[in-house]
């Protein structure tokens, strides 16, 4: 399992590649959405386009700003302030706010020569919190989320996937995360070409990602040890596959630590979704027997979420709950942000159900 991007050989390998037009929401009927579809478009509404017209405001408001401190063109950027405020407060919904925040703005303009003291940065400070966006906040309540990151990058029939693959004891939001987290993420950005650095893609580049094609699981999923864990003695991951692990192709790689891992290339993302949950309900049904026979509480959704995924990212033998049964609560390593990568899963988790974009 890992966090970051394999991607120099995976690139290469999609390249060369059979892709195949196909998308789950043709099967939805005509007029109808599909689910993934349904959280594309609530994420967009009502979070990612409101915070990028609130931020171009914003943008143009500092850089007005900046030309008034200077004593640049003082009267056209009061008025191209005014206008840009007015239509961020209506962005937010906040049009009531404007006579307050108006006059905010008008006497940083008017006390320009005290700008740099503290009291104008204080002042300064208070006027553009005024244009928080409701992404803005829960990005600052989960500073390891990369929920925003993702959603900027999902395409509705990837998002349809991940619901076909979800199950009862995984659900959509969870399954998401964690593939996202583990590259699922590259995966999108390389079949558009984009590079790690580029931008954010189009909606006609996101409308284009094949969800058909073979998937190397090692390079996008996290799923290293594949074949180890479907045919492990303990909780046989086969028993959460839909399907014979043998259609799946052995793709042997040497990982991070120079160890030989058997991951496998699967033939579409739908299969390669379905290895990678069959993989996390393995590790999460380790985990809750670890938990049952150390004598922990029974876990919060909030700790399952986490301790699958330190179960899946560092490994079933991490020994962590043997260690400290009868010393430790489980939501204690969650408290003192042990296990960074696995942090960043729960917070990521947490702003999605947060945002209530996910249909429950």
């Amino acid at each position: 399992m890992h966090t970051y991007s394999r991607r120099r050989f995976a690139v290469a390998a999609l390249a060369c590649a059979v892709a195949f037009a196909g998308n789950p929401a043709a099967e939805a009927g005509a007029g109808l959405r599909t689910r993934g579809e349904q959280v594309v478009d609530e994420a967009r509404k009502r979070y990612l386009v409101p915070d990028a017209r609130v931020k171009a405001d914003v943008d143009v408001l500092r850089s007005a700003l900046g030309e008034v401190k200077r004593g640049r063109s003082v009267a056209f950027n009061l008025n191209a302030g005014r206008a840009r405020i007015a239509s961020a407060l209506g962005v937010l919904g906040r049009a009531a706010d404007a006579e307050a925040v108006l006059a905010q703005w008008a006497g940083l303009v008017a006390d320009r020569a005290r700008a740099g003291s503290s009291s104008y940065l204080d002042r300064e400070r208070r006027f553009f919190g005024a244009f928080t966006t409701p992404l803005a906040v829960l990005a600052q309540k989960y500073p390891n989320s990369q929920a925003k990151y993702w959603l900027k990058n999902t395409p509705a029939q990837v998002l349809d996937v991940v619901f076909a693959a979800a199950t009862p004891d995984l659900p959509a939001d969870q399954l998401y995360a964690y593939a996202y987290l583990e590259g699922l993420v590259d995966y999108v950005r390389d079949r558009i070409g984009l590079g790690k650095k580029a931008g954010d893609p189009t909606d006609a580049q996101l409308r284009s990602v094949s969800v058909t094609g073979p998937i190397f699981g090692y390079d996008y999923l996290g799923t290293d040890r594949f074949f180890l864990d479907m045919y492990a003695s303990r909780v046989p991951g086969r028993n959460f596959l839909p399907y014979d692990p043998g259609r799946v192709v052995l793709d042997t790689r040497r990982n991070e630590k120079g160890t030989l891992v058997e991951s496998a290339l699967f033939p579409s993302l739908t299969a390669g979704l379905q290895g990678e949950a069959a993989m996390l309900r393995r590790r999460r049904a380790l985990f809750l027997a670890d938990a049952r026979a150390y004598g922990y509480a029974t876990p919060t959704r909030d700790e399952l979420v986490y301790w699958t995924y330190v179960y899946y990212n560092v490994g079933e033998f991490n020994g962590q709950l043997k260690k400290y049964a009868g010393r430790r609560r489980l939501g204690d390593w969650m408290a003192k942000g042990e296990y960074p990568n696995s942090i960043k899963a729960l917070e990521s988790w947490r702003m999605l159900r947060d945002m209530a974009i996910f249909p429950r």
